[in-house]
């Protein structure tokens, strides 16, 4: 039989098909905990395009940017259905509890890991549905 792996080295190969990364973003009050929350979970999760915001500008970076998740201060604005979810955070306020979608949960002792599970959980759907 012949050695066909030659053949198969030249073969055209299909387009591998692009997957943009899931985006999230933080507009959180302070904006030092955007920052610092941003900055953690794009560095432990390098596969996301994470970025950090001025609330004031979340609306219209919303509406260009298309994001995964935003992680905000206050709730959905009227208006804004682009990001597939919403969580509300507000850690000087009710710092165990991040509403998503309206919907509130409950993390005593709230931290990064908690905030990575749901960055996890959320976005791994986005993967799963492009996959």
């Amino acid at each position: 039989m012949p050695d066909r792996s030659a053949d198969l080295s030249s073969a055209p190969q299909a387009p591998t098909p692009r997957v943009e990364p899931s985006l999230v973003l933080f507009a959180l009050e302070p904006a030092a905990y955007s920052e610092a929350i941003a900055g953690a979970i794009g560095r432990s999760r390098p596969e996301l395009e994470v970025l950090a915001l001025d609330p004031v500008d979340l609306h219209a970076e919303a509406q260009r940017r298309r994001p995964r998740l935003v992680l905000a201060a206050g709730p959905r604005p009227e208006g804004l259905a682009v990001a597939p979810r919403w969580a509300q955070y507000r850690p000087y306020e009710d710092p165990e509890v991040v509403r998503v979608d309206g919907v509130p949960h409950r993390f005593p002792a709230l931290d990064l890991g908690d905030l990575l599970g749901l960055v996890d959980r959320i976005c791994e759907g986005a993967t799963e549905a492009a996959g």
